[in-house]
């Protein structure tokens, strides 16, 4: 019977390890970044059974550490299902700084409930930017754009925006949702929920975030 049980025991343990969360490699973007860049980390996380979020991607900043955290159901399903989230950092000192990226597996879904993790790090040099090329002025001239209204309810519009311009928009957690790169003056946002989210323009030169509020009612 004892070794019937350490076999048993066993067993559920392996199965509780095969569940852990695979965490691939994130990607800094801008790839080189400066402290003028607004930067952000794409990060991939594949479990071995369908499961839901149960914490969102979430980061905090703490001397040369940027430490992501998110936590996922263990789910039921035997089918691997993969999360991409972009989490939008901001701007950095001038410095070499680690990304430590972990990502937990919790028995429930209400709440984290942690039973296994997996974590990736990887090191990261932000420069002075002083070698991009870029004159500050046209670096200046080239994000002189306006987004309006403010809130917004059914459309975006952006003012200067050049044919070449891609415009991204994030959640306010910094997950992307939408991708235009045809210039066009105006994005739709009927389908977004109420909320506060963040518009990303970038040309070939310079690149600008801004925020915006999406409201529930045309104002």
């Amino acid at each position: 019977m004892k070794n019937l049980f350490l076999v048993y025991f066993s067993i559920v343990a392996f199965c509780v390890k095969a569940q852990q969360p695979f965490v691939g490699t994130p990607t800094v973007i801008p790839q080189n970044p400066s402290s003028t860049s607004i930067i952000k980390v794409v990060t991939k996380v594949i479990t071995a059974n369908q499961s839901i979020v149960v914490d969102m991607p979430s980061h905090t900043v703490t001397a040369q550490q940027i430490k992501i955290r998110a936590c996922y159901s263990q789910g039921l399903l035997p089918a691997t299902q993969s999360y991409i989230d972009t989490l939008v950092i901001g701007q950095l000192a001038t410095g070499n700084y680690q990304i430590l990226q972990k990502a937990y597996l919790s028995s429930t879904q209400q709440h984290c409930t942690p039973i296994d993790s997996n974590q990736v790090v990887l090191q990261i040099n932000v420069g002075t930017g002083v070698s991009t090329g870029i004159a500050p002025s046209a670096n200046h001239q080239a994000l002189m754009v306006e987004v309006f209204p403010n809130p917004a309810f059914n459309t975006l519009n952006i003012q200067g925006l050049s044919e070449e311009a891609e415009v991204l928009i994030f959640s306010a957690s910094g997950s992307f949702l939408k991708n235009e790169k045809h210039g066009l003056p105006t994005i739709d946002i009927s389908d977004l929920p109420q909320g506060l989210y963040f518009i990303r323009v970038s040309d070939k030169n310079a690149s600008l975030t801004k925020k915006f509020i999406k409201s529930e009612a045309d104002n």
